[in-house]
């Protein structure tokens, strides 16, 4: 199905005062944690490439609404949350790229100055429309193991942009692990389908790394 056949499906679900879907879900991968410390990777940053990943693969998590059009995008700007010192959360934002030691770079830039920035960084005064319609969302409660989540929308033009949430990295045993993800996306481009299809991307995106990329 391409973007152009979801355009029934948007108009439709787009009249509705609440147009998102958002589902919440354990995710059982392989446990990443100990190669990533064996190789000196973040596991946070690890894990937001490995999203990346998916979210490239999984078509209909790229669908935007643009100029009264559908598109689809082709790479992402990534907006996700880090507390300062006295723990206030702020937005680090990035343009992704396909290599992960580039990649990684980026985000702990972006992490550096959202920290250290005294104000709020917001998106729309960050990026351009066209850019923020590149955006996903992304958001960890590593504390917990979340079971719902509800979040906020800024605005009815950004209900086409994905929101990822994801709780605390649980080992099973030496090679494997647990968390718990919540995909929120408007209902006219992700339906429960698209959002299994994104977990099994993910799911493979995190093996091949391992394997790939890691020690």
């Amino acid at each position: 199905m391409n973007q152009n056949s979801r355009e029934q499906y948007f108009n439709f679900f787009n009249k509705f005062q609440n147009p998102l879907l958002n589902i919440t879900f354990n995710l059982e991968t392989v446990n990443f944690l100990a190669k990533c410390k064996t190789s000196n990777i973040p596991p946070f940053h690890f894990f937001l490439y490995c999203l990346n990943i998916a979210i490239n693969k999984t078509t209909n998590f790229r669908y935007r609404e643009f100029n009264n059009e559908i598109i689809c995008i082709e790479d992402s700007f990534f907006s996700y949350t880090v507390l300062n010192e006295s723990n206030e959360f702020n937005y680090a934002i990035f343009e992704t790229c396909d290599d992960l030691d580039e990649f990684i770079l980026r985000s702990q830039k972006a992490k550096k100055i959202a920290i250290e920035s005294d104000s709020l960084i917001i998106p729309e005064k960050a990026l351009s429309l066209e850019e923020r319609k590149r955006m996903v969302f992304l958001t960890s409660l590593p504390w917990l193991e979340i079971t719902s989540i509800q979040h906020p929308t800024f605005s009815e033009e950004l209900y086409d942009i994905p929101t990822i949430t994801w709780g605390r990295f649980k080992p099973l045993n030496s090679s494997d692990l647990t968390l718990t993800l919540s995909i929120q996306a408007h209902h006219g481009f992700v339906d429960g389908h698209h959002i299994n299809m994104f977990a099994q991307n993910l799911k493979v995106a995190i093996e091949q790394v391992c394997d790939e990329k890691l020690n």
